[in-house]
């Protein structure tokens, strides 16, 4: 449970500040039919929590187009995208910008507890 940095500490407003993340977390070289597949049942069983799904992308060294459609679907399966966090990698920046799906995700420099709760609630452009 974090925070959003706006919370100006009165009761209503932490109260409504609060946000329930569920990760999603990939590591390693996602690629293969077998581990697109297995990103896929992640996001469908973090999307089941009905909190807001954040994917961290900090580990992943190498992503397929595959692992972007997964993303994509996630979002038009709930009506709500998944967050991803790093720090990315070159692969998925460039992944994402090649693609021209970068706006459509909101990206955050740290997964929670990697770095200060300010710094994972404001989004970075990807540029």
């Amino acid at each position: 449970m974090y925070v959003l940095p706006e919370a100006t500490g009165g009761p209503l407003d932490l109260m409504t500040a609060r946000i329930y993340l569920s990760r999603a977390l990939l590591e390693g070289d996602v690629e293969s039919c077998h581990h697109i597949g297995q990103a896929g049942c992640a996001l469908e069983s973090a999307q089941r929590s009905g909190e807001q799904v954040f994917v961290d992308l900090s580990g992943v060294r190498f992503m397929g187009a595959g692992v972007l459609h997964e993303l994509l679907a996630a979002g038009r399966r709930s009506g709500q995208q998944p967050w991803i966090c790093g720090p990315l990698g070159p692969n998925a920046e460039r992944l994402l910008h090649a693609t021209g799906t970068v706006d459509a995700f909101e990206v955050f420099p740290h997964a929670p507890g990697r770095g200060s709760r300010r710094t994972f609630l404001t989004p970075v452009p990807i540029t």
